[in-house]
């Protein structure tokens, strides 16, 4: 008999001796591999569709973002009141992303957290993007679904509610928002709401300030235009809501696009242009580069420059982050290799970072969720 027979032989007798214990190995074997195979490919096509849709329906690809900004999940990863840093060399760097010819088309924008000023209790707060709706809309075309009301204009101070927000916020700040001239949906209001109409506080309107560490942020009104939820992942971006730009740049102490509309010195422009009161006492040269001939403070030359009538250029004002949506076929790591590194050749004081990176943790969910499943087969191996 050979050495291989004698092998299958003696295999078949142990089988036949230790036939339970035989059955529960193999069944723990085949049950371990089972799970790996058909777990690995469900979370490997969830990866592939949570990625699909953020980068489509989102973020993009990259993210452009100041490279003062320490961290890189600027995004919903990573939702704090500290202000994200301004991109202070935009019109440089857009030159860059129109002239790239890896990219599809992009969307400056700002992010950030608002407090919403309330007279029946304590304030309430809110995550806002701020946007030019119709590059918004050009960008992200299947992103949002408007339920309630209309979308802003461009050119319109107005706020786009998310409905996963409008619920949690009024258990909070005690009023329920809805679209200005539009009536009350009472299906839309919680149990608590309906049981108590007469008294229900209802508001068309925000009154909110934007979140600085440097106390100089000042309090506009915006009207609700509309009420709206994500198309997909609703649970999670839904704690975004969509404000105009201007909007946004006015509660945060930016420079707005309509500041472009009004004649100011080089000195004052530097001035507006610093992120916060802060800039102004960091460092040794205190004032070197930010001081006028007339003592001005820089809230009396943001009131100064005003929100201006008629047409001007919204990318004159500040932003604190891109989006990057590249062309089909092209890898999202050459393509921010090649970006980053035309922008350090030119001194820009910007970096582009991957989608993943700015959404921080939620980018990474599908990786933890596989983690855990094949800890949990090694697991029952083991056992």
């Amino acid at each position: 008999m050979s050495g291989m027979g004698l092998a299958f032989k003696i295999a078949w007798r142990n089988i036949g001796r230790h036939k339970g214990k035989s059955l529960v190995i193999g069944m723990i074997l085949f049950i371990g591999t089972l799970l790996m195979t058909v777990g690995n490919g469900m979370i490997s096509g969830m990866e592939h569709g949570m990625s699909e849709n953020i980068v489509k329906l989102f973020t993009g690809d990259l993210i452009v973002i100041s490279d003062e900004q320490e961290k890189n999940d600027v995004l919903i990863g990573s939702m704090s009141a500290k202000p994200l840093k301004v991109i202070k060399n935009y019109e440089a760097a857009k030159v860059v992303l129109e002239n790239e010819e890896l990219i599809a088309d992009y969307l400056p924008a700002t992010s950030g957290l608002v407090y919403v000023l309330n007279d029946r209790s304590e304030m309430g707060s809110m995550y806002l993007l701020g946007v030019d709706i119709d590059r918004y809309r050009r960008m992200f075309p299947d992103s949002i679904q408007i339920t309630e009301g209309r979308p802003f204009e461009v050119g319109e101070r107005g706020l786009l509610i998310s409905e996963e927000i409008r619920k949690p916020f009024y258990d909070f700040v005690e009023y329920w928002l809805i679209p200005e001239g539009e009536e009350l949906d009472e299906s839309k209001l919680p149990e608590d709401a309906k049981a108590d109409l007469v008294n229900l506080d209802v508001r068309s309107d925000l009154v909110f300030m934007g979140a600085s560490v440097a106390n100089s942020t000042m309090d506009i009104r915006v009207p609700v235009t509309g009420v709206m939820k994500y198309k997909a992942l609703n649970k999670i971006w839904g704690s975004y809501c969509l404000v105009d730009i201007e909007s946004f740049r006015e509660a945060h102490n930016y420079v707005t696009g309509a500041d472009s509309a009004v004649d100011l010195s080089e000195a004052e422009a530097d001035l507006l242009a610093t992120e916060n009161l802060e800039d102004l006492f960091a460092g040794g040269d205190l004032f070197a580069d930010v001081i006028t001939e007339e003592s001005i403070t820089l809230e009396e030359l943001q009131q100064e420059t005003a929100r201006a009538s008629g047409d001007y250029d919204l990318d004159d004002g500040s932003y604190n982050l891109a989006f990057i949506k590249l062309k089909k076929g092209v890898s999202p790591q050459a393509a921010a290799a090649k970006i980053n590194g035309v922008f350090q050749e030119q001194g820009l004081e910007v970096r582009v970072i991957s989608w993943k990176d700015a959404v921080g943790i939620i980018g990474n969910m599908a990786v933890m969720v596989k983690a855990a499943l094949n800890l949990f087969i090694m697991f029952i191996f083991f056992v």
